[in-house]
């Protein structure tokens, strides 16, 4: 599985390998007060109104993680929408709902448009690891093929 892999709660009981370290980014309705920056502190971001991804558990401490990204920066995000998928997040943005913070690799093309756009969060610790996952008892030889081209 491709999985965020929390910093201070590794996959103990899985095999891993680092594939890239991406960053947040707001995506924002174009005539947001902060669309013309080139990259915005999450801390600006605290008098929003926030729309994220629908409550999910918290088994591998991937939400504790994100979480822990806002608290860093001095707030509790005012959450006034949950959504299913993020092509949905992306038209309650352009209807000015509210703003979302997601991972890079989650934002497409398709999401952004004349009403919405993604400006990347500052600072480092606002980068997540991806990792590939996979159980540690797994012998199949192609998991070992796959692994080994990534």
């Amino acid at each position: 599985a491709f999985v965020i892999n929390p910093e201070h709660y590794p996959l103990t009981e899985f095999e891993y390998k680092h594939l890239n370290n991406c960053s947040l980014v707001a995506l924002l309705p174009k005539e947001h007060k902060y669309s013309a920056m080139d990259n915005i502190d999450l801390g600006l971001l605290k008098d929003e109104k926030f729309i994220f991804v629908k409550e999910s558990s918290d088994d591998y401490k991937q939400k504790t993680m994100v979480q822990e990204r806002y608290k860093e920066a001095g707030f509790v995000p005012n959450i006034v929408q949950r959504a299913n998928d993020f092509d949905t997040i992306q038209f309650m943005v352009a209807s000015g709902i509210g703003i979302s913070i997601l991972p890079s690799f989650c934002i497409s093309d398709s999401m952004l448009s004349e009403e919405v756009i993604a400006i990347p969060i500052k600072d480092r610790i606002n980068r997540i690891e991806v990792v590939v996952a996979w159980n540690k008892k797994n012998s199949n030889p192609a998991l070992s093929k796959f692994i080994s081209i990534l």
